[in-house]
């Protein structure tokens, strides 16, 4: 028997081996990369020092339920400012935590050896996270879903046993079950919903620009996207008269220093009729950046506007990608070029 539940054990080994040997372990001094997921508190705080630190398991219980589990209801739009109750209320969690509980609970009184080889993993998670060598984050969590899955199918079936009315039981399998069916209704109805605020639209953006693309025209990529454009660029063969942006951040000391630095690369687009801006409308950072530097272009300014107003102080927009309000991983501006700008 003993063997038998090492099957599941091993596949979790395996999974988690891959994920720390490949990626993990290949930055696991990096000061840009701790600093990185300390700044989104994905290393469990060891020893906790405060309240905060003591909820930080359960706020991680709380994500998984959402992610990667999809068990939560309704995700209220980033673009505006509701307060986190709010938001919480609205993913009606509490549910799915309970039958878990439930589960959990199962387990130790009954199959307490086969709950000590599910647990095991999570420990040995946990652990690395408090000393700094794994992240507990979204997908680099995700192999720790078999064994929610498991708890959760636990208490459910512990729930068929209580000694309540039929439609009582079923009301709340139909609850449960709601987030599950709802998701995947609005997503079939909605592909711009896969993923939510992961998807990515940079292959829509490129293909958006072959579609649109004269002979002439000039693409400039922005520093901040240019590994997505590389990317798409080679494997679908794009053969774009594009300019990468050099990226001149560590080279200038504010915002007038760095247009300079950018000249010849203005001077270029300005030879052009129209030109494609490629950025994303975030901040972002590159492998190897400390969150937050230069302080010039992080702190109480919005970088990317100044930058995409300098860019549109050289013409006219005429189209853009995307052309809706969906929360998206990259813009696209076309731009007639003024001459006389």
């Amino acid at each position: 028997m003993f063997f038998l539940y090492l099957i599941p054990f091993s596949l979790w080994l395996v999974s988690f081996l891959i994920q720390y040997v490949f990626f993990i372990s290949k930055f696991p001094e990096e000061a840009w990369l701790q600093q990185f997921w300390r700044n989104r508190e994905a290393f469990m705080p060891f020893p906790p020092q405060n309240f905060h630190d003591l909820a930080w398991p359960f706020t991680q219980l709380y994500a998984l339920i959402k992610y990667p589990l999809g068990l939560t209801w309704f995700e209220l739009d980033y673009n505006k400012n509701y307060n986190q109750l709010t938001r919480a209320v609205a993913r009606m969690p509490l549910l799915p935590i309970l039958i878990g509980c439930l589960g959990v609970w199962e387990f130790i009184v009954k199959q307490r050896k086969l709950f000590l080889i599910l647990v095991i993993p999570i420990i040995i998670t946990l652990l690395a996270s408090s000393l700094e060598l794994y992240p507990v984050k979204e997908r680099l969590i995700v192999f720790l879903a078999p064994i929610l899955v498991i708890v959760i199918t636990k208490g459910l079936a512990k729930l068929d046993e209580f000694a309540l009315a039929v439609n009582i039981k079923r009301g709340l399998i139909v609850l449960f079950l709601f987030p599950v069916i709802l998701n995947a209704f609005l997503k079939a109805r909605d592909t711009n919903l896969f993923g939510e605020y992961k998807k990515s639209f940079q292959r829509e953006g490129m293909q958006f620009i072959e579609a649109n693309y004269k002979q002439g025209d000039v693409v400039y990529v922005y520093w901040n996207n240019l590994p997505s454009f590389r990317y798409y660029e080679e494997i679908n063969q794009f053969h774009f008269n594009a300019i990468y942006d050099a990226d001149q951040r560590k080279a200038s000391n504010g915002f007038e220093s760095y247009f300079q630095n950018l000249s010849a690369d203005f001077k270029k687009i300005k030879q052009h009729r129209r030109l494609w801006f490629i950025y994303k409308d975030h901040n972002g950072l590159k492998i190897g950046d400390i969150e937050k530097e230069p302080k010039w272009y992080y702190l109480n300014v919005d970088a990317n506007k100044l930058v995409r107003n300098k860019i549109f102080s050289f013409g006219t927009v005429i189209d853009s990608f995307p052309q809706t309000a969906i929360c998206s991983d990259i813009k696209v501006y076309l731009l007639e070029l003024n001459k006389s700008k």
